[in-house]
């Protein structure tokens, strides 16, 4: 207990100060007995048993308030966190342990082990409604006197009884802008009328700091007054649904504390509030929780607690652990800003927009992976390379990184050709082959071998990895679907054999062919190999040729044997170190292509067999599915890292998802479970993509990136096997999926927490 006091110093003192107010009634919930230490400093707070909270938030909710509770403690350390992932996040103490958004129940103090929630019904706004707010707004600033619109929603107060609101102005009709805000204020007052009504006063009092700021950055010209600037602006609105300020200061268990792009920032100082909204660390590209305490900090010129042994101050201090005199916590708000000046309002989460299961049908997966391959198009060079990474807020000189990785480019004509299968447009086939012709560049030959020797820039030395022959091979064999391949056919009759002859008796493929003094000699990962027991299949699919199917034969046995090892290293608790959870997730998406197209010609049962035994370990493993998700955008990703939020990667588990529903289909077997999990992958994958501009909104060039796929949640950087992944599931999901089967012909049932996206 004594521990317990010390790691969460504030917490007795503020829960004693809401027993004091007669109209409080503070409950205590957990498995566990109420601590004895909390029973003498507040003898008030009432125990209930866990099973308080068993059932969904609206029952507990009801239940608790029928008690006459208003507010709710929990202990943070029961039920003990799982060392990995959860089983299942729509459990409510679980949800409530971790502070994930549930309706009705909202954070006001965040300690180590305990957290006091506030129960009141949440903040709900209509999308009518978001659209009279944000007219109310204009209307205002452009000087016209407007009564406020009756509000039907439910929107709450925070921070004690005030409401809390922050309005923004974009101005994309400003092409120095970039897709920049140029102005944001902070409201406070008893209703939200008042609070709307202070921010807005507040952008006009300060535009003409504004005008300057603009100028001097952007070295853009705005009008002087700005009820005529208005109407070139789109306005941005967020709503505080909940603010809770942060008694464990550790810089450590941040990342645990705040979810990037779902929780603001703020800090009390010297009777001054600063904040960082939300959706700032994705439209600033602020990529951890670290990072985006930091530039809260440094834009608030609070210099005090920044390390002053660091001449860029880009270090916090230590005695920011410290600094009780300077609060600090997250704030969650509903968002929306305009398409265009007074057009409609897009609603966004994490600072874009959501991608609902329930909206998807074929047409829309097909139509953005013809975005995404038109991206790829419209970034190659006259060469044929493929424009490899993209950095939205670099400098324009800085933005495209040269070179690229050979074998990343060598996939780029299988994607493309991929999406035309799904989307035909004989621009794809071009680019395929002026690709293909690219990768041939640096084909070299000898005594009847060949190899793809290529320099991926800055590396200073030339590799020949066999991974670029197994993609170029995929890339021609494709091609040969849709056009004439006579101009490839000895490259590809060269680089097939060359496939045979790195495969060593007992089935294992020797991945580089450099000398024993180059820096991949013997280096070795499970991604190749799962790429050549793809082309296996398919080379023999192509020409009958019985030696490909034998390769295929003798190989599986032993890549199984080296997988099935791996998935027995897991520790006592399940987990895996992070070099052994790489090799074994590298192979499962190509190795289950490869049974997919092998199944389709060898009706085999070990096939059927061994591709489920693959994915399900990935499913069971890392697979964020509607009740594992903790965030709702999560849904369809897979858990990477606890530092990191789900990301592209994810994309590789759905090409096996899809591929393991078409044989599922030709088997017979659990045919509606594995369409189910490949479009859940299917819309995370969607949720990545810069598709039109209401995602691009807050981009420095919009054009560039348009059909892109960022990296995470919470990223901005595209590279083009960010694209491969992504469409190869879009394309395979329209191949493999009836269209009569997709979600807005056959709805998906999500978890009541799912609401919380407006």
């Amino acid at each position: 207990p004594q521990v317990a006091i010390l790691k969460d110093p504030f917490f007795t003192e503020y829960v004693l100060s809401l027993t004091q107010n007669s109209k409080n009634k503070v409950v205590y919930a957990s498995t566990s007995d109420i601590p004895d230490w909390l029973v003498r400093a507040i003898p008030t707070v009432i125990q209930k048993k866990a099973t308080a909270l068993s059932g969904s938030p609206s029952e507990a909710y009801a239940q608790l308030r029928k008690s006459g509770a208003t507010h709710l403690i929990i202990d943070r350390t029961t039920p003990a966190p799982a060392p990995w992932i959860e089983t299942e996040y729509d459990s409510l103490q679980i949800r409530l342990r971790e502070n994930l958004p549930t309706p009705n129940f909202h954070p006001v103090l965040i300690g180590r082990n305990f957290i006091v929630y506030h129960l009141r019904a949440t903040t709900r706004v209509s999308a009518t409604d978001k659209n009279h707010i944000t007219q109310y707004v204009r209307n205002r600033l452009k000087g016209t006197v407007v009564g406020f619109p009756e509000i039907q929603s439910i929107i709450q107060p925070v921070d004690g009884n005030d409401f809390r609101v922050i309005i923004s102005l974009r101005g994309r009709e400003y092409i120095k802008l970039k897709g920049r805000k140029i102005a944001r204020r902070i409201g406070r007052g008893s209703s939200l009328q008042a609070a709307l009504d202070i921010s807005i006063n507040r952008l006009k009092t300060d535009w003409n700091k504004t005008r300057q700021s603009v100028q001097k950055i952007y070295s853009q010209t705005i009008p002087a007054d700005i009820q005529n600037a208005i109407d070139s602006l789109e306005i941005s609105i967020e709503i505080f649904t909940e603010m809770a300020e942060l008694t464990d200061r550790s810089l450590r268990r941040i990342t645990h504390n705040m979810e990037l792009g779902i929780d603001g920032l703020f800090i009390r100082n010297s009777g001054n509030l600063y904040y960082l909204e939300p959706s700032y660390a994705l439209h600033r590209d602020r990529t951890t929780p670290y990072r985006f305490l930091l530039r809260l900090i440094q834009r608030s010129k609070l210099k005090q607690f920044l390390n002053t042994k660091d001449p860029r101050q880009t270090r916090i201090a230590g005695k920011w652990i410290h600094a009780s005199d300077s609060p600090y916590g997250i704030f969650r708000t509903i968002h929306w800003v305009e398409e265009t000046p007074g057009g409609a309002v897009i609603p966004l989460y994490r600072g874009f927009p959501y991608v609902d299961i329930n909206n998807l049908d074929r047409a829309t997966v097909a139509q953005a992976a013809k975005a995404g391959a038109d991206w790829l198009v419209r970034h190659q060079s006259s060469d044929g390379q493929y424009g490899y990474k993209y950095e939205p807020f670099n400098r324009p000189s800085k933005r495209w990184t040269p070179g690229g990785n050979i074998v990343r480019h060598g996939l780029n004509p299988y994607t493309l050709l991929l999406v035309h299968s799904a989307t035909p447009d004989p621009d794809y086939i071009q680019s395929a082959k002026n690709g293909i012709r690219y990768t041939l560049r640096f084909l070299r030959t000898q005594g009847g071998r060949c190899v793809i020797c290529h320099r991926d820039v800055p590396a200073p030395y030339y590799n020949a990895k066999v991974g670029a022959v197994a993609v170029t091979i995929l890339s021609i064999l494709k091609l040969s679907e849709f056009d004439d391949i006579s101009e490839f056919e000895p490259a590809l009759a060269c680089l097939a054999e060359e496939i045979l002859y790195v495969q060593d008796p007992n089935g294992h493929f020797r991945q580089y062919d450099v000398p024993a003094d180059h820096p991949y000699y013997g280096a070795e990962s499970t991604i190749p190999p799962g790429q050549i027991l793809m082309v296996l299949a398919r080379l023999y699919a192509h020409t009958n040729d019985n030696r490909f199917l034998n390769a295929f034969k003798v190989s599986l046995p032993f890549y199984m044997k080296a997988w099935r090892h791996l998935v027995n290293k897991a520790t006592d608790d399940g987990v895996y170190v992070d070099e052994d959870r790489a090799n074994i997730i590298g192979i499962i998406p190509w190795m289950i292509m490869a049974l997919n197209d092998l199944h389709a010609m060898e009706p085999d049962d070990e096939y059927v067999s061994i591709a489920f035994e693959m994915q399900d370990w990935m499913l069971t493993h890392l697979f964020y599915h509607e009740r594992r998700s903790s965030f709702p955008d999560y849904l369809g990703a897979g858990f990477k890292s606890h530092k990191e939020l789900p990301a592209i990667n994810a994309c590789q588990f759905t090409e096996g998802a899809t591929a393991l529903h078409s044989i599922a289909r030709r088997a017979g077997t659990r045919v509606v479970e594995t369409r189910h999990n490949a479009l859940l992958g299917v819309r995370f994958c969607m949720q990545l993509q810069f598709r039109d501009s209401q995602s691009t909104f807050f981009l420095p060039e919009q054009h560039e990136t348009l059909g892109g796929f960022r990296y995470h949640l919470g990223a901005t950087r595209l590279r083009n096997d960010y694209s491969y992944h992504a469409l190869a599931s879009l394309a395979q999901a329209v191949a493999y999926i009836p269209a009569e089967e997709f979600p807005k012909h056959i709805p998906i049932s999500l978890p009541e927490y799912f609401s919380i996206v407006q």
